[in-house]
């Protein structure tokens, strides 16, 4: 068989194998070398493999390494073939000394086209991650069993005051100004050592001092396996908590500073509603004073329309006790005539029957039995009318203990204007136009307490004789419920003071004639109901309160001020 046919000896190398001449031309390349560098079979045999490299001058690198070492191993280079296509391959080669061409050089080609992939692919991602690292403000660094620093990002660097690629193999101590270790008296503090020796992730803070100056770091540390599963190296996460520490401080000392401020409060608060508590029970006198001094005010009108009814049924008495005489004079003379008529029989009663007519004709026993039943009928209605007064003032007296009901508020005005009538009655004269309106849940006294106000201050408001008006009325809007108007001719108020006519203890009386709380006591009960209250003054022309109360259900009620608190104020302001 042909020489040509028998396989070469190179053929039998299992790796690329090539020979060439120092100036880089193949002299012969394998079957494996052709598959690693993508030539077809036939192709490629007298190539230059200086030509080839990429850059050529590597080629001569390489020779001049064989000539001075004999042998050179990893020697990569880029590879372009005619006919194949780049290739990137580590040469491990040998100079065979020889006469011709100074020898030959004998090699393996290594393929490192995945290789290269692969390294380019963890350089990018490791350049990535290092610029994310970078990017974060916290100090991230690693260090081995020695305590020595492997790797830091920028932030850690400048802590240490170095660049990043001066941090590795420093000391950690260099974390704090090189000094030593804080934690050296107490290992079990330093969080390096602990996972160490616990291998476990471990959280700490502790005060480091560096070129940047004294600082508080939160410490997160935790193990990274070495290649068999044991804690290699600790990786160190390191953020600086100077300032939210200071801000938690502040913080505390805010919260100290707020909880002492509430202790004063408290007790200002106390004071304030010990305070609050004898002004109100000094207003509660004063608001009582000042009902008994309304009630007073009326006492002596109120005496007068007693006396009327009084002083009649006292005459009346009088005459009764007249006509009773006359009565038991004749009665005395019947019994007598009865008594002897049954003894001795009518023949002998003649003369005693003529003086009992004769008594009858000297009392006027007709007009004393007619006048008999007008004198009874006077002296009840005297009597029903003190009933009335007494019963309309006692709703007054005891303003203080009124109850929430459904009352009439045209009764409450009846009542109202009859105990306060002789204030009434000198002054003006009284127009009621009382409409049909719905009975109202309320506190009819203190209401009463209102109408009683009002009623006095337009009488007091009239200069000589006038007239007063009270109307009620039914209305819708702005929701349902009854207004209440009274309207006098008296002055009328100055525009100036019209809107403090409301304010307590404001009054245009003078001193001892008003305390100025009835108008004040009439608007707080107003409200009390939900209603409003307003005033329409012209000077010289009279004045006009509207007051409006809405319908309202318990539920309105609930939280409303204690009614049984003395709510009523002396008439007038």
């Amino acid at each position: 068989m042909p020489a040509s046919d028998h396989p070469s000896l190179i053929d039998l190398i299992p790796q690329a194998a090539f020979r060439a001449t120092p100036g880089g031309r193949l002299v012969e390349l394998n079957v494996h070398g052709r598959r690693v560098l993508g030539l077809a079979p036939g192709k490629g045999k007298k190539a230059a493999l200086r030509a080839c490299c990429r850059p050529p001058e590597r080629w001569d690198h390489l020779v001049a390494a064989l000539r001075a070492e004999g042998y050179a191993e990893d020697f990569e280079c880029e590879w372009e073939f005619p006919g194949g296509g780049p290739a990137f391959l580590s040469v491990t080669a040998a100079l065979v000394p020889e006469a011709a061409d100074g020898g030959t050089v004998v090699g393996l080609l290594l393929d490192m086209g995945g290789a290269r992939e692969l390294q380019a692919r963890l350089i990018e991602s490791r350049n990535r991650l290092r610029a994310v690292a970078d990017a974060v403000p916290d100090l991230i660094l690693a260090v081995d069993r020695d305590f020595r620093v492997t790797l830091a990002n920028h932030a850690a660097a400048h802590w240490m005051g170095c660049r990043v690629e001066e941090a590795a193999g420093r000391p950690c101590t260099e974390l704090h100004g090189g000094r030593e270790c804080p934690t050296e008296a107490d290992p079990a503090a330093c969080p390096v050592r602990q996972v160490f020796s616990e291998g476990r992730a471990v959280a700490r803070v502790l005060e480091l001092s560096g070129r940047l100056g004294r600082r508080i770091f939160g410490v997160n540390a935790a193990s990274v396996p070495d290649g068999e599963g044991r804690c290699g190296q600790v990786a160190l996460v390191l953020r600086d908590i100077t300032e939210s520490r200071a801000a938690e401080e502040e913080i505390r000392r805010l919260n100290r500073e707020i909880q002492g401020n509430l202790e004063k409060l408290e007790d200002r608060n106390a004071q304030l509603e010990k305070a609050l508590r004898e002004l109100k029970e000094a207003q509660s006198h004063l608001l009582q004073s000042e009902k008994m001094a309304s009630v007073g005010q009326l006492a002596a009108g109120v005496a007068h329309e007693i006396n009327n009814p009084v002083g009649f049924v006292s005459s009346n008495l009088q005459t009764l006790r007249s006509y009773a005489a006359d009565f038991r004079r004749v009665i005395e003379l019947y019994r007598e005539l009865a008594a002897l008529v049954e003894r001795e029989g009518p023949g002998e009663a003649a003369d005693l029957a003529a003086r009992v007519r004769a008594a009858e004709r000297e009392a006027d026993l007709d007009f004393l039995l007619a006048d008999l039943d007008d004198l009874v009928a006077q002296s009840l209605e005297g009597t029903e009318r003190v009933r009335k007064i007494v019963a309309d003032l006692k709703d007054f007296s005891q303003v203080d203990r009124a109850e929430l009901k459904r009352a009439d508020l045209n009764r409450g005005i009846e009542s109202t204007l009859n105990v306060v009538w002789n204030e009434l009655k000198y002054k003006a004269e009284v127009h009621k136009d009382l409409g049909d309106i719905p009975l109202l849940l309320c506190y009819p006294q203190q209401l009463n307490q209102v109408f009683m106000n009002l009623l006095v201050n337009a009488a007091q408001a009239i200069e000589g004789r006038g007239e007063i008006t009270v109307s009620t009325r039914a209305v819708d809007a702005p929701r349902p419920g009854v207004e209440i108007v009274v309207h006098d001719t008296g002055k009328g108020i100055p525009e100036e003071i019209r809107h403090r006519i409301f304010e307590p203890f404001f009054t245009t009386k003078p001193v001892g004639k008003g305390t100025g709380l009835g108008l004040h006591v009439t608007y707080k009960i107003v409200q009390r109901h939900q209603g409003t209250i307003e005033v329409e003054s012209e000077p010289g022309r009279g004045t006009t309160f509207r007051v409006f109360l809405p319908v309202l259900e318990e539920a309105d009620f609930a939280g409303e001020p204690d009614p049984a608190a003395p709510a009523a104020g002396a008439a007038g302001g």
